[in-house]
């Protein structure tokens, strides 16, 4: 007999055999953790377990199964290896057949084979596949010391590091921006972004961001060694995985929503992803002081992102972000962006070679200031045509940017950086008016950078000093530089 199926009929007179209540309970089980695991990846949540785990996949489990048992007597896993409840209820005990049938036995074992290649799949997808699990692979780099009497490349102190930056990129110079943010002169600086070929290739330099351990483990900070060891090894044990969530998760979140557009969902599977750990071998500075460290990079469509996070010997962190354009299979001006992105790449690696890294900012301090020292706006001639003047004031803005930077408490570099401005915006302003095509978009943008910058500099400088006579100043520079 058979009420409404939570009756056993006749046939279903002995208790099922282990195994197959244990295959039946494995295809409720792996059911319900892939749709848990399903909801873990759409609502971005880490992929490093924690001790929540555990009870949420019982809990959802649990719920599962008991909301089937209410509505129909019968789990999938139950009706799957045809198993009846010997009475209502969901606690109700199941019997089975005391020989399965053939058809019982073919739809019983491809259900649970099915539902537990569905949990590994989602497994795969939503934990193991991500980034945060992937061994980082070694990389040495050789130090890289470039001819300087090329004019191409100068010496600049950006945070923590000190090292070679390109003077000129592309044949033009090379002009930053410092987006304005609370900050100095308590903080540094948020961020410092470098135009190297507009639109289609910057460099961010990132205040540091150091973050701290999860948990609280060893200490305020990872030491440098050891976020090396956890993601060199491929035996990856829950403490190092904590340490690789606080390395890596924020940059692994940003690079996916800035590349991808997507606020939600998980982060990696979509994107190329590639991850190693770089160190710079220079036997001309000091063991600690050799740049290395995090060497992201990530591709979807036509945009790329390489990030290299400088890791200082107490932990310290601090990240250059390289936006790059990168060639697809249907873009007719493939080659062109394939050389941009190996010009980029190659830049950005030879700048990181030349890098020794600090956690005191001494010697970058007295560095810009020696250079700063030797650079004269007063030996600029108003009267000089626009292509002789743009790199000298180009060069001398990259000083005072580098300043901030080190010293970001100096009210004298925003001032500074506001009168460069004005004279940017001076000089692109007639090259815009004698210029055709391409160049005179290019001096468009220029006019655009400069606003841009005394905009930020009169920002801080009222954070600085409000009342500061010369704060005033800076503000009749941007009034000017709008008329322009």
């Amino acid at each position: 007999m058979n009420l409404n199926n939570h009756d056993v009929t006749q046939a279903h007179t002995r208790e099922a055999a282990p195994w197959i209540r244990a295959c039946a309970w494995a295809i409720d089980t792996s059911l319900a953790l892939s749709l848990a695991l399903a909801f873990h990846r759409a609502l971005r949540l880490t992929p490093a377990p924690r001790p929540w785990w555990a009870l949420a996949a019982f809990a959802t489990t649990t719920a599962l199964w008991a909301l089937q048992k209410a509505l129909s007597g019968r789990s999938l896993g139950d009706r799957a290896w045809d198993l009846r409840a010997t009475q209502a209820g969901i606690l109700s005990p199941v019997r089975g057949l005391e020989r399965p049938s053939s058809e019982t036995l073919f739809t019983g074992v491809i259900l649970t084979l099915t539902a537990i290649g569905a949990l590994t799949w989602t497994t795969r997808e939503a934990i193991l596949r991500q980034p945060l699990w992937a061994v980082a692979e070694a990389t040495q780099l050789e130090a890289f010391l470039p001819d300087m009497s090329t004019g191409q490349w100068e010496v600049l102190p950006f945070y923590y590091t000190l090292g070679a930056w390109p003077r000129t990129y592309a044949g033009k110079p090379v002009f930053y921006t410092a987006p304005y943010a609370k900050g100095p002169p308590s903080r540094f600086a948020g961020r410092i972004t470098a135009r190297w070929d507009e639109p289609g290739t910057r460099l961010t330099f990132e205040g540091p961001r150091t973050p701290a351990p999860i948990n609280g483990a060893h200490g305020s900070r990872h030491p440098r060694e050891r976020i090396k060891a956890c993601l060199l090894t491929p035996d990856i044990t829950l403490s190092c995985l904590r340490v690789r969530e606080s390395s890596l998760q924020r940059h692994l979140t940003e690079m996916q929503e800035r590349l991808t557009g997507q606020a939600n969902g998980g982060t990696g599977p979509q994107l190329d992803w590639k991850l190693r750990w770089f160190a710079v071998k220079n036997s001309g500075i000091p063991t600690d002081e050799q740049a290395q460290g995090l060497w992201l990079s990530a591709s979807f469509g036509e945009r790329g992102e390489e990030r290299y996070v400088i890791i200082t010997e107490n932990g310290t962190h601090q990240t250059m972000i390289l936006d790059l354009p990168i060639p697809g299979p249907a873009d007719h001006s493939s080659s062109q962006r394939s050389a941009a992105a190996a010009l980029a790449r190659k830049t950005i690696e030879q700048a990181i070679r030349s890098l020794r890294a600090s956690d005191d900012l001494t010697s970058g301090r007295a560095w810009i200031d020696r250079e700063l020292t030797q650079s004269r706006l007063d030996s600029i001639d108003p009267t000089a045509p626009p292509e002789q003047v743009v790199p000298q004031l180009a060069q001398i803005q990259a000083q005072l940017m580098a300043k901030i930077t080190v010293d970001p408490a100096v009210f004298e570099t925003y001032f500074h950086l506001g009168g460069t401005g004005l004279l940017l915006s001076q000089y692109a302003r007639r090259a815009a008016s004698s210029a055709r095509g391409p160049s005179a978009t290019h001096a468009l943008e220029l006019g655009a950078v400069a606003k841009g910058q005394i905009q930020s500099a009169l920002r801080y400088a009222q954070d600085l000093a409000p009342k500061d006579p010369r704060t005033t100043q800076v503000q009749g520079f941007l009034l000017e530089a709008q008329k322009n």
